[in-house]
């Protein structure tokens, strides 16, 4: 490679630096989260791909929908029906992401509360809170949650 000439007119371009590698700059070391983060559509909870929480948030919209009447309840039997629905829903969203034995047992938490709920229902009935086909509905989810609670319980 010959000097070329410098003329105050012409721009002087740069030739290679010894040592230096010929291109762009190599892209940085990858970050420890993948960019970009994947849509929130795209993550989910371990409960979420569970059918015992779908049965479960389901029983929880139903309850939040009637919860003015099941206020009313003697005995505290709409309240004790709400907070069996969420301790049954809150201990199964644990139990999904617990290992093993831990898993198994807040799973058995989860459905003795969904039992419990269950038994709620007939005071919601029988005081007027809840219509025979609405009541038919609600045991109905609540027996299949219970039924999906005892195999994962397994």
């Amino acid at each position: 490679m010959t000097p070329q000439p410098s003329s105050s007119s012409s721009q002087h371009t740069p030739g290679p630096v010894p040592g230096s590698l010929p291109g762009p700059l190599p892209s940085p070391l990858p970050s420890p989260l993948p960019s970009p983060l994947p849509s929130p559509s795209e993550r989910y909870f371990p409960h979420e791909k569970l059918q015992a929480y779908q049965l479960s948030r389901a029983l929880l919209g139903r309850v939040a929908e009637r919860r003015g009447k099941l206020r009313g309840l003697p005995g505290q039997a709409g309240p004790q029906l709400e907070r069996a629905l969420v301790g049954a829903h809150t201990n199964l969203c644990a139990a999904a992401a617990s290992p093993g034995a831990d898993a198994k047992r807040q799973f058995r938490i989860a459905l003795s509360e969904a039992a419990e709920a269950g038994g709620c229902l007939d005071p919601a009935l029988l005081f007027g809170a809840l219509g025979q086909a609405e009541h038919d509905e609600w045991r109905e989810l609540l027996l299949r949650l219970c039924a999906c609670l005892r195999g994962l319980a397994r």
